[in-house]
């Protein structure tokens, strides 16, 4: 048979192997994720002290230093494993931290990728307002925010310096990078969605569902993994602004006035540097590589393998315990 049809048999050499690299990288996604939560749960036993649970609810420079700790050592670390496996495996480049190929397109890029970052916290919120009406109520893990220049500072490291990197490594690094041989839509839509389901939370799944796209889209055209960082780390800074800004201002009215200001000229200026990203000239289009499998089967692969199928069980355990009755 083979003699005969030698062209169906390379296709399908070709097929198996592209269904077994993807569920490779499917299957590191997943110890991956499992060793986060192993990692997290293990480094988080101290807080079963009461003395240590008082100080981390109390102190928000100790709270954020330990979350500093678990994100450095239950993500980043797995991740970075994962990808660097993945690079001798695969023969890839799981951490573009080169310079961009178009600096002009990387700066406006960052403007598109902030403005989708406002559309999916536009998003979110319907979401969340649709779910609390079916009796539901949504919640995620809480930061306490803090007083003092020092402090905030600490803070804005904390919830937007280190996520930035910490998570663009793992996701728009390990994950991603590996994938964009079948074709970089797959690979932001597959890493958009582990993103997604990294955060544990249902409040947080939908805009990280978004935003990924943004982010994988900017790493994508620029080949490098910096303008996704910038923007993951800009849009956590505007999340920390508005918890400054919800502690600072006591008075309900003023409160919404600053929100409003503040939103709507975020709006005006990413939106007026995603029209200067659309005018410039550059490559801006994904690369559309020649692949075996319909992206289903791709999809397949990637999830329908033991440990990513663990791993998925786990967060969807995570994700339950932030859905609580009305």
């Amino acid at each position: 048979m083979y003699n005969q049809f030698p062209g169906a048999s390379e296709t399908y050499r070709n097929t198996a192997e592209e269904k077994i690299n993807i569920g490779l990288i499917g299957k590191t996604s997943g110890l991956c994720i499992i060793a986060y939560v192993i990692i997290q749960n293990a480094l988080t036993l101290p807080l079963l002290f009461p003395y240590v649970r008082e100080l981390f609810k109390t102190n928000s420079l100790f709270q954020d230093s330990v979350t500093i700790f678990l994100s450095v050592l239950g993500l980043l670390i797995p991740f970075a494993v994962g990808g660097k496996r993945l690079e001798k495996k695969l023969n890839v480049n799981a951490f573009p931290l080169e310079k961009p190929y178009d600096m002009r397109l990387a700066v406006f890029v960052v403007f598109l990728g902030f403005f989708i970052c406002l559309i999916g916290d536009y998003i979110t919120g319907q979401f969340t307002g649709l779910i609390e009406k079916t009796g539901f109520k949504l919640s995620q893990p809480d930061f306490a925010t803090p007083d003092g220049i020092i402090g905030r500072l600490y803070y804005i490291l904390t919830i937007a310096v280190v996520p930035a990197l910490c998570e663009e490594a793992a996701v728009r690094g390990a994950v991603m990078q590996p994938l964009r041989r079948y074709g970089d839509k797959f690979a932001i839509i597959i890493s958009s969605l582990v993103f997604a389901i990294l955060h544990g939370n249902l409040v947080q799944f939908p805009f990280a569902l978004i935003a990924g796209l943004g982010l994988g889209y900017a790493a994508c055209i620029t080949g490098s993994l910096w303008p996704s960082i910038i923007i993951h780390c800009l849009n956590n800074v505007y999340s920390c602004i508005t918890a400054f800004m919800m502690t600072d201002i006591t008075d309900t009215e003023k409160l919404n006035t600053v929100f409003t200001v503040t939103l709507y000229s975020l709006y005006a200026v990413s939106i007026l540097g995603s029209v200067i990203f659309v005018f410039i000239k550059g490559r801006r289009s994904l690369n559309k590589l020649p692949t075996y499998n319909t992206a289903g089967k791709k999809a397949g692969a990637f999830f329908g393998n033991i440990p990513m199928i663990i791993s998925l069980i786990i967060m969807l355990i995570i994700t339950a315990n932030y859905i609580s009755r009305v």
